[in-house]
């Protein structure tokens, strides 16, 4: 089962896969001031409450537009859930060729949208995000 986590400026969303089926999702609000441990033991709560166990988890796939939260996330997922989560990024090889100047200053969130969007439908397309900022992506 994968667990994918999605680290937003406002909210933090959080969904299981079997294969290619979503199951049960989460969205908490951001606290930046939060521990590891108070992330993983949510991530064990969440995944429970779904009838799941963190032995049910069999990879991680995290995007954040949060930098100190990413290695936070990093440090829970080992700990709680014994995966060291695929940090999506610009870096990242997607099947998306990223064409700024400087592919870094490109959000997570807005790589995974592309990804998907190219993976799901092809292109061309645009692809909009509503998150705490509005963006709008041409493949």
């Amino acid at each position: 089962m994968l667990l994918t986590l999605d680290i937003g400026n406002t909210n933090i969303t959080a969904g299981v896969y079997t294969g290619a089926e979503p199951g049960a999702r989460w969205r908490v609000a951001t606290a930046r001031e939060r521990t590891a441990d108070e992330y993983g033991l949510q991530l064990v709560g969440f995944l429970q409450h779904a009838g799941h166990t963190p032995q049910h988890i069999t990879g991680v796939a995290l995007a954040s537009v949060v930098p100190p939260l990413t290695g936070t996330f990093l440090r829970a997922c080992q700990h709680y859930l014994h995966c060291t989560p695929l940090v999506v990024d610009a870096g990242v090889r997607t099947g998306v060729r990223v064409r700024y100047d400087d592919p870094r200053q490109v959000g997570a969130d807005r790589v995974v949208d592309a990804a998907a969007v190219q993976a799901l439908y092809g292109g061309p397309a645009c692809v909009v995000d509503f998150g705490t900022a509005t963006t709008f992506d041409a493949i």
